[in-house]
């Protein structure tokens, strides 16, 4: 809303009350509307009446001064009052020395140029009529006296002749004030005017202006009081006149209400000031110290020893550059212990013309800007926006829907920078739908926001916005937004953006605590984006703080929708928490790059709990690469539902995430996930996975894949750590190509001393489309892979080739010190579909499989993939785990694949049906290459059996080959020299039985082909051998077991598993009978016989 000086003001309905109570019981006091001069100057003034109107003659002259003394000074309704006084004279003073109060409603005049003076210390009440036609500028007080510098006063209540006073006026006295009853001055005058460039001054007692109008245009307009005894200053130069009021004496009140108007505005715009105790305007009132013309927009300055209340529809404060006016905005002040601007009020210190807008400075103690007030320092036209500046030394609120504060170039013609808008207090609020904004419309960048806070700093609300944007069809940057507090809180749906819709960068939110940020809150945002159309790059997010909280659905976007990369995210705290639906979003919808996410905390991170995320990603439609999320911190968590995100489903790769934790990093729980993944109709390639720390851990269903469902390879998962801990049913890492895609599977690289894959878990580097499989990579310690689940289904290491997937398996590369596989796990690398299997190489001092564990190369159509071994000390397989590399089923052939093993020690239980196979349906069967120091307790065979077999057959093709290659043994290596005499064996036995403590009598015991050992005390000789001669039946079935995991979910096997006997346990004979054929048999149990016998008398229990 604009407030010009000729047009009419009711169209703003602008009211400026300046009130001081009182005024009425002033005007009670007038007991008749005349001019009477006393006696009590050397020449005393004389008066002239005629009917209403009053010529004022004579008077004493001092120099420039001409004194005159009244006992009653007023001016009825239409009358007039007119100094006559020489040309030569600057100022006249008069007083009223009566003890009536002074009523003017009628014209004030005088000759020239001169000042007008008019004290009287019971009140002055200026009616509708009341006017002025003075040359100079007029002063009316209820001052007690005037004094003139070091020569003395000239007083009202003390009306002696005065000394010669020939200086300026250069202080308004207080002396004699009631404590009860205050003068007033009042006035309801439509038009109390000065001429251009002069001053109007109302000093009391409290001043009250209702309705009525001062003018002083390019001039200066000052109200104010005392209400004790105390001094105002008066500073005159000429004709310019100013007041100085003193900071220690009690202040009265200034009023002004009910569509009152102080009008100063001028090409040169004028300056008004207010000094009092309690300062209101309010009921419609206008100050008003615009430019319109060549020069610059004039002043508004308020101070209060109480509070300034500026409130109601159409109140206003404005100090403008106004259409066609060419200069500068000026200023607009308020000094208060408490300011509240209230109810629609207004503080404008915009620019329309060319020039700059005005400034806004608020100081007090207690700020409250609330319901739909308003300050504004915009520019509409060339020029930069001015500013808005409140300092607190308590706390700062605004607060309510429609309130805004405002410093933004705010016209598409326009052509400038929007300004700045500063709050520093200790407690800052900002509610209930209030906005503060420093926007460009036009050519120019944004402004700048910046609140600090020595306690806590709060946003909240629905609606509730701090904004620094770019609109659509501007050019330029948007602004920066900081806060700066021990305590930050957005909350309740409140929004803090810098986002750019035109021509230009998005602008850069910084949010510093020393104690916490809080963001939370359904709706609540922090945002720096670029919108549709918009042409430029994000900004940044930067939350500084010990601790940082994001929860409950808050959001932090610094998405690109537009043409330009997206925005960075940068979180530096002690411990940071994403929770409860929580996002972080860095991602493209337009052309260009997904932004960042770099998060740093020197204790912990936390991201927790269902649709909680942080994301960087291309979206559908999109043409540009995932961003990057970084995490770094001594420990990191991401639980129940959470995800971190960098997939692509557009024109573009996906981004790539990277943890870093010095201590541990644990991603668990069911729907948890980390991924990179090419999604949709992308064309782009999955990104990457960095998992760095001592301990990691992915458990309870959580998920990390590198997927592509689309046009492009899937990413790569790597992982380094001390300790790497991969269980629960449904958790797995994956890397795999998917649906309709056309693209390789990824890699999986893991890094750890310690391996363990349990409870359910897998890894999978699998295709289901046209593209190879992925590979596994483990370089390790020990490996350790448990496959016991709640699903009862076999959990491990795959690499699969699925359903009509025209690639190959991939592959399994395994370093590590000790592989152990137990509970049905498995080493996979398989095809369903058309391809091959794929390859699996194992490098390890000791491999253990156990339960039905298995390393696998299977395929139900193609070839068998490749599985080789190398066991440097042991290669053990127990109750029917398998080593095979089979292919084809009933309905499909293929070959089976290869099989190379180098081991010291190749051993197997014989009848727990462990096998080693390289097994054909239709097709040949591949090759087994042995080369082992000893094979035990597993056979090559012809094929499958109960027993644990090494076979290449074939069931309708031909056999394919098994080699075991045992090096050559020297028979004379490692003999022991036989003693040169010979054992005399009488002595070896004993000539009486002499039992051992705990010992239940002496026993007999059938060792076999062992022998006995030479002593009693001895161990039997380990050269003791027990077979199991019996024929078992063949297998009915070949294994062909495949692992797979649709997008880390288990999914139903194709395969079937070997049909094998009741396991035999294996028992020591403890002894022997005799069959019904007369041969000796082996038994475990003797039956238990009633001993009887002697002892020999030597044989000494114990």
């Amino acid at each position: 809303m604009a407030m010009g000086r000729k047009q009419g003001c009711a169209s703003l309905s602008w009211v400026v009350v300046l009130g001081l109570a009182g005024a009425l019981n002033a005007s009670a006091n007038v007991q008749a509307q005349q001019v009477v001069p006393d006696t009590s100057l050397p020449v005393n003034s004389a008066v002239t009446v005629n009917g209403n109107n009053f010529t004022i003659n004579g008077g004493t002259q001092a120099g420039v001064n001409l004194f005159h003394s009244f006992s009653e000074f007023s001016v009825p309704t239409l009358g007039s009052a007119f100094f006559n006084n020489a040309q030569t004279i600057q100022n006249i003073i008069s007083r009223v020395t009566g003890s009536s109060a002074s009523s003017i409603d009628g014209i004030l005049g005088a000759n020239g140029t001169v000042n007008l003076f008019l004290l009287n210390p019971n009140g002055i009440v200026f009616g509708p009529n009341a006017s002025l036609n003075v040359g100079g500028s007029f002063v009316a007080t209820t001052a007690n006296a005037i004094q003139f510098g070091n020569q003395g006063f000239f007083s009202a209540s003390n009306p002696n002749n005065p000394a010669l006073l020939t200086v300026n006026p250069s202080a308004l006295f207080f002396n004699q004030i009631a404590a009860a009853s205050n003068p007033n001055i009042s006035t309801t005058a439509t038009n109390l005017s000065v001429r251009d460039g002069q001053g109007l001054f109302l000093v009391g007692g409290n001043i009250n202006i209702d309705s009525g109008r001062l003018n002083a245009f390019g001039g200066r307009v000052e109200l104010g009081g005392l209400a004790e005894v105390g001094t105002v200053g008066l500073n005159l130069s000429g004709n310019n006149l100013s007041l100085s009021f003193p900071d220690a004496v009690t202040r009265s009140d200034v009023s002004l209400t009910n569509g009152a108007i102080v009008d100063v505005s001028a090409g040169n715009g004028g300056n008004i000031a207010i000094n009092a105790a309690k300062a209101i305007v309010s009921g419609g009132a206008n100050l008003i110290a615009h430019t319109s013309g060549q020069g610059n927009a004039g002043s508004i300055a308020i101070a209060a020893s109480d509070d300034i209340s500026i409130n109601g529809n159409n109140t206003a404060l404005g100090s403008q550059v106004l259409n066609d006016a060419t200069g500068n905005g000026g200023t607009i002040t308020l000094n208060a212990p408490t300011v509240r601007i209230s109810d629609n009020a207004a503080l404008i210190a915009d620019s329309q013309g060319r020039g700059n807008g005005s400034k806004i400075a608020i100081n007090a103690a207690i700020v409250t800007v609330s319901d739909g007030a308003s300050m504004t320092a915009n520019t509409f036209g060339q020029g930069n926006a001015g500013s808005i500046a409140i300092t607190a030394s308590d706390d700062i609120s605004i607060n309510g829907d429609g309130t805004t504060l405002g410093s933004s170039q705010s016209s598409r013609d326009a052509t400038g920078n929007g300004g700045t808008i500063t709050l520093n207090a200790p407690k800052v609020m900002v509610s209930g739908g209030a906005n503060i904004v420093a926007h460009t419309l036009g050519q120019g960048n944004a402004g700048s926001i910046a609140i600090a806070a020595s306690d806590d700093i709060s946003i909240n609300g629905n609606n509730t916005v701090l904004s620094s944007q770019v609109f659509p069809l501007a050019v330029g940057n948007g602004g920066t937004i900081t806060l700066n507090a021990p305590k930050v809180t957005v909350s309740g749906g409140a929004n803090i953006v810098a986002h750019t819709f035109g021509q230009g960068n998005a602008g850069s939110i910084a949010i510093a605590a020393s104690d916490d940020i809080s963001i939370n809150g359904n709706n609540t945002a922090l945002g720096s984006q670029v919108f549709p159309d918009a042409v430029g790059n994000g900004g940044t997010i930067t939350l500084n703080a010990p601790i940082v909280r994001i929860s409950d659905s808050a959001a932090i976007i610094a998405d690109s929708q537009g043409r330009g990369n997206g925005s960075k995210i940068a979180i530096n705290a002690a411990k940071l928490t994403v929770s409860n639906g929580a996002n972080l979003a860095a991602n493209t919808f337009g052309q260009g790059d997904a932004g960042s996410i770099a998060i740093t905390a020197s204790d912990d991170i936390s991201i927790d709990g269902r649709n909680t995320a942080l994301g960087s990603q291309v979206f559908a439609n999109a043409t540009g690469n995932g961003g990057t999320i970084n995490l770094n911190a001594p420990k990191v968590t991401v639980s129940d539902g959470a995800a971190l995100i960098a997939n692509t489903s557009g024109q573009g790769n996906a981004g790539t995430i990277t943890i870093d934790a010095a201590n541990s990093l644990l991603i668990d729980g069911q729907g948890t996930g980390v991924g990179t993944q090419v999604l949709g109709d992308a064309t782009g390639n999955g990104g990457t996975i960095n998992l760095n720390a001592p301990n990691v851990t992915v458990s309870g269903g959580a998920d990390i894949v590198a997927n592509t469902e689309a046009k492009g390879n899937a990413g790569t998962i790597t992982i380094d750590a001390a300790n790497l801990l991969i269980d629960g049913q449904g958790t797995g890492l994956g890397t795999q190509v998917l649906g309709d895609a056309t693209g390789n599977g990824g890699t999986i690289n893991l890094n750890a001393p310690n391996v363990t894959v349990s409870g359910g878990a897998d890894i999978v580097a699998n295709t289901e489309a046209q593209g190879k499989a992925g590979t596994i990579t483990i370089d390790a310690k020990q490996v350790f892979v448990d496959g016991q689940a709640s699903d009862e289904q076999p959990h491990g290491i795959g690499s699969a080739v699925f359903g009509s997937a025209s690639g190959n398996g991939g592959q399994i590369v395994i370093n590590t010190g000790s592989l152990n596989l137990t509970n049905n796990a498995l080493l996979i690398v398989s095809s369903i579909g058309q391809g091959t299997a794929g390859e699996i190489k194992i490098d390890s001092r000791s491999i253990e499989l156990d339960n039905q564990s298995g390393i696998r190369a299977t395929t139900a159509f193609g070839n068998g993939g490749n599985i080789s071994l190398t066991a440097r000390d042991l290669l053990l397989l127990r109750r029917g785990s398998q080593i095979s590399t089979n292919a084809g089923t009933e309905q499909a052939g293929g070959d089976g694949g290869n099989i190379t093993i180098n081991t010291p020690f190749l051993i197997a239980v014989p009848n727990e049906n462990s096998d080693i196979s390289a097994n054909a349906f239709s097709g040949r069967g591949g090759r087994v290459d042995i080369t082992a120091t000893g094979v035990y307790g597993i056979e090559s065979r012809p094929q499958p059996t109960l027993e644990s077999d090494i076979t290449a057959s074939s069931t309708l093709g031909v056999a394919g080959v098994v080699e075991i290659n045992t090096p050559d043994v020297d028979p004379s290596r490692g003999l022991i020299a036989l003693p040169a005499l010979v054992v005399n064996s009488p002595e070896l036995v004993a000539s009486e039985c002499n039992a051992f403590i705990g010992k239940e009598g002496s026993s007999f015991t059938v060792t076999g082909r062992g022998g006995l050992p030479p002593s009693p005390d001895d161990f039997l000789s380990g050269d003791v051998v027990w077979s199991d001669t019996r024929n078992l039946a063949t297998a009915s079935s070949v294994s062909n077991l495949t692992l797979y995991r649709r997008g880390l979910r288990a999914s139903t096997s194709a395969a079937i598993l070997p049909k094998t006997k009741e396991r035999i346990a294996i028992v020591p004979a403890t002894g022997w009978v005799f069959n019904n054929k007369g041969e000796v048999t082996l038994i475990s149990n003797v039956s238990t016989t009633e001993r009887f016998g002697s002892n020999n008398d030597t044989c000494l229990r114990r």
